[in-house]
C-alpha cells in the first residue's frame, strides 16, 4: 500500500511540472508593427511612416519577415528571412545585415549599420539616397 501511495504521489508531481525546454519561445518582437519613425544619421526619413512590418517565427530560433509596400528594398527588403544571433536584443536579417532590437511596451525600436549602398531600389526608380548610414526605426504594435 506504502508503494501504491508513493506512486501516485510521484505520477501527481511530474503531472505538474512546467516542461518549458519543449514549448518554443516566442521572440518579443514577432507581430505586426506600423512605423511611426525612421531615421537615418539622425535625419528623419518620411518615406517609411505608416509601412507595416510582420515578423513570424518559424523555429525556436529563426522565422520570416515582410514589409508591405517597401519604399527602399535595399533597407528593408518586401519579405526575408530572420535568425537569432549569439548577442543579446539582435537578430541577423537574409544573413547578413544585423539588426538590433528594444521593445518597451507596445514600442519596437529597430537599428542597423548599412557599410555601402545595397544593389537596387524600387526597380527603375534610382535611390533617392545615399543609404549607407545608421538607420534607426521606431514601430508601435498593431
Amino acid at each position: 500500500m506504502k508503494q501504491i501511495v508513493i506512486l501516485i504521489l510521484f505520477i501527481s508531481i511530474t503531472a505538474c511540472v512546467d516542461n518549458n525546454e519543449t514549448k518554443p519561445t516566442h521572440e518579443p518582437f514577432i507581430g505586426t508593427w506600423i512605423t511611426i519613425e525612421a531615421h537615418k544619421d539622425a535625419i528623419p526619413q518620411s518615406e517609411w511612416l505608416g509601412i507595416q512590418l510582420v515578423f513570424k517565427q518559424n523555429d525556436i530560433d529563426s522565422g520570416t519577415y515582410q514589409v508591405i509596400e517597401t519604399p527602399i528594398d535595399s533597407i528593408w527588403h518586401s519579405n526575408g528571412v530572420w535568425y537569432k544571433s549569439n548577442y543579446p536584443n539582435s537578430i541577423i536579417l537574409d544573413n547578413s545585415v544585423d539588426l538590433d532590437f528594444d521593445i518597451k511596451n507596445d514600442t519596437l525600436w529597430l537599428s542597423k549599420f548599412l557599410a555601402e549602398p545595397g544593389d537596387s531600389c524600387i526597380p527603375g526608380v534610382p535611390c533617392p539616397l545615399s543609404l549607407n548610414g545608421q538607420w534607426l526605426f521606431k514601430y508601435r504594435k498593431e
